[in-house]
């Protein structure tokens, strides 16, 4: 185009498309846009400008001069402008940062939000500015009752942590604190989630729930594991175990460098089959290298039964103890309540005293008992109330019947005097003395020279001086020596009920003094005497001459 042209503003266009004006075409101030893609816009310019006559205004693919954006790249992105540049930005509906991202207040989404990266790592930063008075934190939120919300950390596209809060699996709100719990959930390298929750923790009660070992890694020698009470709750830790298989139900362990050095066993590996069989309570040891080397020390749960492998020790001395089997002890048993199933016996095996000791407060009963079948049969025991004067706590042996029922006491010993009182008879069952002055068999009164003994046939009244009579008033009545009797009276008056038929004097052989009515006529040692209550004179008094024959004494 050529000419001079004033006060006109005209606006052209190339004819075919990438085509640009060619240089000194364009007057001064005239406008050409060149369809182009995307189209460009041209202004005409002195040739002191620019030698070509001509200047791009705007170029949608570049920043032009005059500071003006063109158009935003057409490769299906999407882009903002920021100053005068076109920036790729994330739609509304989603998509990913190649970038950080830093968020100065809070950050709402409705939807997923992932942080990833290839080939390097991937953060989240919650961080407050210094002094500041607010918190900085992340929030999670759900509708009651729908889908939970939770935090998920992937590697190479696939799931490898999640932690969720109420998730999808009945863990709804149904009142009293219930529902919404926090999981812990661990994924393979396929994504697919192995076992069971990691942790969980239950809103309502606050209880952490392990499904694996914990383990705590000290970085110095107070390090520990502290569980606090709160408010009138215990402290608690839990080992749950399922099934009833041979896994430790629960197992604490000690280890250096890696290598086990003990292990405690709460519920054994020993399987559970029945009647509270198995799951006992161990504590083992083990080697340098990791090899077990015993168990000394076991509880059976069915039975209770404490079990050493070894004799322990008290201040480095071996502790001696008795086993369950039974055994001998060395020194004093105090016990509140024993049972012995066996022999019970208390005895010295080389010298000093033995002694049981049966200790309770004055007026409670202190007893040895002897049962059959679980009930009473006999009671050695004291019971009555103590008082002044040594009175009170007398001995007593009680007998019971079948049903363990009280038949009363066989005998009391009275503590005060030592007297013995017998509640029915003695008997010396069918034992014969050795001889008729041997008192070993019955009853010695008196050393070995008075008593009472039964020989072959007859009872034998053993005295080693004399032996009086004597009424209740303490009046002696006679004695009985070697030599015979001595002052007894014989007639009805004294004793006063005295009725004597027959009086032997001498030797047991001797002649004898009957009484009675009618003639004699038994047969009596010579010398015997008869005297007839109902004779007359010369048929009174008879003296025997043997054979059963009597002669009267006249006039008598």
């Amino acid at each position: 185009m050529s000419g001079t042209r004033t006060n006109i503003t005209q606006i052209r266009r190339t004819p075919l498309p990438n085509n640009p004006p060619a240089a000194g075409v364009l007057m001064d101030g005239e406008l050409c846009v060149e369809q182009n893609t995307p189209v460009r816009l041209w202004v005409g310019v002195p040739t002191s400008l620019d030698p070509s006559g001509r200047k791009l205004v705007i170029d949608a693919t570049a920043i032009a001069e005059a500071g003006v954006v063109g158009e935003a790249p057409a490769d299906g992105a999407s882009y903002g402008r920021m100053n005068t540049t076109w920036t790729r930005v994330l739609p509304l509906t989603g998509g990913s940062l190649t970038g950080n991202l830093t968020v100065g207040g809070d950050l709402v989404a409705t939807g997923w939000i992932n942080a990833g990266a290839v080939g390097s790592n991937s953060y989240a930063f919650m961080q407050a500015a210094a002094g500041a008075t607010h918190w900085t934190g992340l929030e999670l939120g759900r509708e009651l009752n729908q889908y939970g919300t939770y935090l998920g950390f992937n590697a190479k596209g696939s799931s490898r942590w999640t932690l969720e809060v109420g998730t999808d699996d009945g863990d709804d709100e149904i009142g009293s604190n219930a529902g919404s719990n926090i999981y812990l959930r661990r994924y393979d390298d396929t994504g697919t989630e192995l076992t069971a929750p990691a942790l969980t923790i239950t809103r309502a009660t606050g209880k952490v729930d392990l499904t694996n070992t914990l383990t705590i890694t000290a970085s110095a020698s107070n390090d520990a594991l502290v569980l606090k009470q709160v408010g009138t709750a215990s402290p608690l830790i839990e080992f749950n175990a399922a099934g009833t298989g041979t896994q430790a139900a629960g197992y604490l362990r000690a280890r250096r460098n890696g290598v086990n050095r003990w292990t405690v066993q709460i519920g054994s590996t020993t399987a559970e089959t029945g009647s509270n069989a198995g799951s006992d309570f161990t504590i083992s040891g083990w080697s340098d290298t990791g090899t077990l080397i015993s168990t000394p020390f076991k509880i059976t749960r069915a039975t209770g039964i404490v079990d050493f492998a070894v004799n322990p020790t008290v201040a480095g001395a071996v502790f001696p103890f008795l086993p369950i089997g039974g055994g001998t002890l060395t020194g004093l048993l105090t016990t509140v309540s024993t049972t012995v199933t066996g022999t019970f016996t208390v005895g010295q095996t080389a010298s000093g005293n033995a002694v049981m000791v049966m200790n309770a407060p004055a007026g409670a009963t202190r007893a040895i008992r002897m049962q059959s079948g679980g009930l009473l049969r006999w009671q050695l025991s004291f019971v009555t109330a103590e008082s002044t004067g040594n009175a009170g706590a007398d001995l007593l042996l009680t007998r019971y019947d079948d049903t363990g029922t009280n038949l009363g006491t066989v005998f009391t010993v009275t503590r005060s005097t030592g007297l013995l009182t017998l509640s029915g008879g003695l008997s010396y069952g069918n034992v014969l003395a050795a001889a008729n002055n041997d008192l070993s068999k019955h009853i010695a009164l008196f050393s070995t020279t008075y008593g009472i003994n039964t020989t072959s046939g007859r009872m034998n009244f053993v005295i080693g001086g004399a032996a009086w009579f004597v009424t209740n008033a303490g009046a002696d009545i006679g004695s009985v020596t070697s030599t015979g009797i001595n002052a007894f009276a014989i007639g009805v008056t004294t004793p006063a009920a005295g009725t004597f038929t027959s009086v032997k004097t001498g030797s047991t052989a001797g002649p004898t003094w009957t009484t009675g009515t009618g003639a004699p006529a038994a047969t009596q040692p010579v010398g015997s005497i008869y005297s007839r209550t109902d004779g007359t004179a010369g048929a009174r008094l008879y003296v025997s001459a043997g054979a059963g024959t009597w002669t009267p004494v006249a006039t008598v």
